[in-house]
């Protein structure tokens, strides 16, 4: 497939949902997601400086803005190499890399550091040279390219001291303001009660993108290798969001580009993330390799480099957004109609049967197989089919090669509904939404999809014919919940509460937390409030600014996933913690 979308489209594509045209206009947030899907990272500051305060931008706008990027060539990268590089013996050492990005710009842990040898260190010499170097920046994972000239170049002024994160005394005050910076630690990793042998980095050699940020696609995606998988967002109870899992397998070290675009009419005002673990950790504890926090918008990248091995990617969103519908719509949709020649289904049921087929074949191949099938029974029945039912199946309706066509799925479907229309007592038009399964995969009494949202994965490699296998696993809650306490426990700011807990808070790459966890160290079970009440503009995942908790020994529970009320508009995070 030819990916390498012309500019104009492209311009006309960042028009939201509306007709596109050359001659219209994008904001500038939507002249920067163009700018980040044609491989560039710029910064909004970066984008002030050069337009100033000018927030509708033309197609010419656009072509100067792509210009501009293009202008960062590689005379600008040998600067910043060769004023990190203080000894001018060609290399970046681990003293000079750290000497440099963990004072300058923007500010990197020792840990991050590390990991960029890691990931970049390919001849595993223990320093970075030109070509890795610019291996690096052109993943525009961490900071982007016009970011590093004026970081190091050799007019960059002293940096400013590190601002120390003020702990409070634990045992001392048994209600806080977790929200306040000045009683943050910002310490992660050295103080994170996990064992470093989790990490991302250590065993799979991956780069991980910690700020939780998405990555823009790489400016060569055209050229890599891709392979594609349905999945589905669906609304659960108490606010959680389930999702089917994926796994993949690389014979080869590689980089490795997610998309995970979300479909429909209701995506853009959807949050949506992704977490990576790699699958042959010796421990129980799932490595985790990778991850972006859950934004609002219909896509989400992340770029890792990863060695040969299986992988688990977890597609997320935090509930916020995607809940539970409080009351049915007061028109309600016909499902079957009776003619002359029997019961028929209604051309809008026709249309949705034809969505469920879409969704349910993962792969995307035009007919369903056993593995596939199972998922639309777990969601449905609980359960997935058994061999006799599905041998029935496959002969009784159109298949091919022993999987179900979409003509096969629509007859199943039609029979489904018509025996419960035909049966002794047969079913109302009310009965037929809920035992029709409808209601179960999302959809409302108007045949409308308001509590599941269908998504694409995108998997590209850039090194050819090394992906041997992707594949669609079930709805796996425990993992995925395992997942995101790791996320938060790794790289969240912590701070103590009492003599016992600790409390992390995962910040997105604006800084604001988007996910609250607590952490018992104790030996007994411990109980404790969180009060949100004082936030403004934010969405908790469970819609309650109140959240009373009772933690095990040793144990770690998610609080609060948060998500912006309003997307242009920044949220204010107050959160008051008391122990009881």
């Amino acid at each position: 497939n030819n990916k390498d979308i012309p500019v104009e489209v492209l311009f006309c594509w960042l028009q939201h949902e509306q007709p596109g045209s050359i001659k219209a206009t994008i904001t500038q947030e939507r002249l920067l997601d163009g700018l980040h899907l044609l491989g560039f990272n710029p910064s909004q500051t970066s984008m002030k400086k050069t337009f100033g305060k000018k927030s509708k931008f033309y197609y010419n706008d656009f072509l100067e803005a792509i210009r501009r990027q293009e202008a960062l060539d590689s005379d600008n990268l040998l600067e910043a190499f060769q004023v990190i590089d203080e000894n001018g013996d060609g290399q970046l050492s681990k003293r000079e890399l750290v000497a440099n990005l963990t004072n300058k710009g923007e500010k990197m842990s020792v840990q991050e550091v590390n990991d960029i040898l890691v990931s970049f260190d390919k001849n595993r010499d223990g320093n970075i040279d030109f070509d890795e170097f610019v291996d690096m920046v052109a993943e525009n994972i961490n900071f982007a390219k016009d970011q590093l000239s004026t970081l190091f170049s050799s007019s960059l002024k002293k940096s400013e001291a590190k601002a120390q994160g003020r702990a409070g005394d634990r045992g001392k005050h048994h209600q806080r303001d977790i929200s306040d910076p000045r009683q943050t630690s910002r310490k992660r990793q050295d103080k994170s009660p996990l064992s470093k042998s989790h990490k991302p980095g250590n065993k799979a050699k991956s780069w991980t993108p910690f700020s939780g940020a998405a990555s823009a696609e790489p400016s060569t995606l055209q050229d890599w290798d891709c392979d594609r998988m349905h999945g589905m967002f669906q609304a659960e109870q108490e606010g959680s969001v389930s999702s089917q899992l994926f796994s993949f397998t690389l014979s080869e070290p590689t980089a490795v580009f997610l998309s995970l675009y979300t479909k429909g009419t209701r995506a853009q005002y959807i949050d949506t993330g992704c977490y990576v673990t790699r699958n042959d950790h010796p421990n129980d504890m799932p490595e985790l390799v990778g991850f972006v926090l859950p934004r609002v918008g219909r896509k989400c990248n992340i770029t890792l480099k990863l060695s040969a091995g299986s992988y688990t990617v977890i597609p997320y969103s935090s509930g916020c957004k995607l809940r539970k519908r409080k009351s049915q719509p007061t028109h309600k949709e016909k499902i079957c109609k009776q003619t002359s020649s029997g019961w028929e289904l209604t051309p809008k049921a026709i249309k949705v049967v034809n969505e469920i087929f879409d969704r349910v074949d993962l792969d995307m191949k035009g007919t369903i197989g056993r593995a596939e099938y199972d998922v639309l029974m777990l969601y449905t029945n609980g359960e997935p089919c058994d061999d006799d039912d599905w041998r029935f199946i496959t002969q009784e309706y159109h298949s091919e090669g022993g999987e179900l066509t979409r003509k096969g799925f629509l007859e199943m479907w039609t029979m489904m509904l018509v025996s419960l229309l035909e049966a002794d007592e047969p079913c109302s038009e009310e009965e037929l939404y809920s035992q029709g399964q409808f209601e179960d995969l999302g959809y409302n009494v108007a045949l409308e999809l308001d509590e599941a949202a269908p998504f694409v994965l995108f998997v590209f490699t850039q090194k050819p014919n090394v992906l041997t296998l992707l594949e669609g696993l079930p709805v796996n809650d425990s993992l995925t919940n395992q997942v995101v306490l790791l996320a938060a426990l790794l790289y969240g700011d912590m701070q103590s509460l009492g003599k016992s807990l600790l409390v992390f808070q995962h910040s997105g790459p604006d800084g604001v937390p988007a996910c609250l966890v607590a952490k018992n160290e104790g030996d007994s079970i411990v109980e404790v409030e969180f009060d949100l009440s004082g936030s403004k503009n934010i969405v908790p995942h469970t819609g309650n600014t109140l959240v009373k908790s009772k933690i095990r020994p040793k144990g770690a529970q998610l609080i609060a996933l948060l998500q912006p009320r309003l997307e242009d508009k920044r949220m204010i995070v107050q959160c008051q913690a008391a122990l009881k």
